[in-house]
């Protein structure tokens, strides 16, 4: 059987085509531009059991694309989940987050898991040994800290998120620069570190449009996994489907 999981992020959408456990196909559009190109793929997969992550209200056309399979499961705290929740507000919790701590638990059965999300904002994610999510952490991503200096000061502009890794900037941009990818880096790092000294047998996944960035700069170990948000959401649709 055929599922199709469909992540609709702040600015692109990512679509996987599943049979079972095995991605057979996916795909990655931007919101705005390649709208068209999305409901395409939709429509062309002719399943008949998909699953819904968004984090920004869907447009029409797409919403027609989705409504034309027979089964649609979204994903909320409010459906069937392999997980529990300890989270004091479920009902604002991001379907992102639940999405990449279900697909980080079919990746690694054992111990406690660290998921972070790196795209518009980065969140930090516990899952414990026992299936819990628990909580953890959202600060602004790369190109939000970028954009929140040239928006609340008089002064700086807007810099490029370009290739520098140097300490010291010696242009305004190559300081805003230094600022934002070293100061990221070494936040994403303490949090992790943090972490370990709660948990030392904990697993730290990341996924996301930054998530590479950080897998090769970090001094802990993680691992990156670019599909892990479309795996969990597969297996919450294998959940629900089972559960009927």
């Amino acid at each position: 059987m055929d599922y199709l999981a469909i992540n609709i992020g702040n600015t692109r959408t990512k679509l996987a085509l599943f049979q079972h456990d095995e991605i057979m196909a996916k795909a990655v559009f931007h919101n705005q531009e390649e709208e068209l190109e999305i409901c395409d793929f939709i429509t062309k997969t002719k399943v008949s059991n998909a699953v819904v992550s968004t984090t920004k209200p869907i447009s029409e056309a797409v919403n027609k694309a989705i409504q034309s399979i027979e089964n649609v499961v979204d994903v909320s705290t409010d459906i069937k989940l392999p997980i529990t929740m300890s989270y004091k507000t479920p009902e604002t919790l991001g379907d992102d987050r639940i999405a990449a701590v279900i697909g980080a638990r079919t990746l690694e059965q054992e111990n406690e898991l660290l998921v972070i999300t790196a795209g518009t904002c980065i969140t930090f994610n516990l899952l414990s040994a026992n299936n819990e999510f628990v909580g953890g952490g959202i600060s602004p991503g790369i190109y939000m800290r970028y954009l929140a200096m040239n928006t609340f000061t008089g002064a700086l502009p807007l810099a490029p998120n370009d290739e520098f890794n140097d300490l010291v900037g010696k242009s305004t941009i190559e300081s805003l620069q230094s600022g934002v990818r070293n100061g990221i880096v070494a936040e994403v790092d303490g949090i992790i570190s943090q972490y370990k000294l709660l948990y030392p047998k904990i697993k730290v996944f990341i996924t996301g449009g930054d998530a590479n960035f950080f897998e090769s700069r970090t001094k802990n170990r993680i691992f990156a996994n670019s599909n892990l948000e479309v795996i969990g959401m597969n297996e919450i649709l294998k959940y629900n489907i089972t559960a009927e």
